[in-house]
């Protein structure tokens, strides 16, 4: 299974780029989606979450295959909707 070498957050809904955009001319949460490259040259959304239900960093997801990423995710939010 293919591995994650390199992760980034992109904004999830159109019309911003800049993550800098996101947090100050939003309303409200930005949606990011985790865009990840991997060691097999495919490249891939493997998560999306908004910014005050979720957090992550890019970092995690370094050395997971993409249902480690998704479970990564999954647990997460589980634990986000529990609380």
């Amino acid at each position: 299974m293919p591995r994650i070498v390199e992760a980034r957050f992109v904004d999830a809904d159109p019309g911003l780029s800049k993550l800098t955009e996101m947090v100050t001319h939003r309303s409200g949460p930005a949606r990011l989606a985790v865009m990840a490259r991997f060691d097999d040259g495919t490249e891939g959304e493997v998560a999306a979450f908004y910014t005050d239900e979720l957090t992550f960093t890019e970092r995690e997801f370094i050395g997971l295959t993409r249902r480690e990423a998704q479970q990564l995710w999954m647990d997460r939010d589980t634990a986000y909707l529990r609380s």
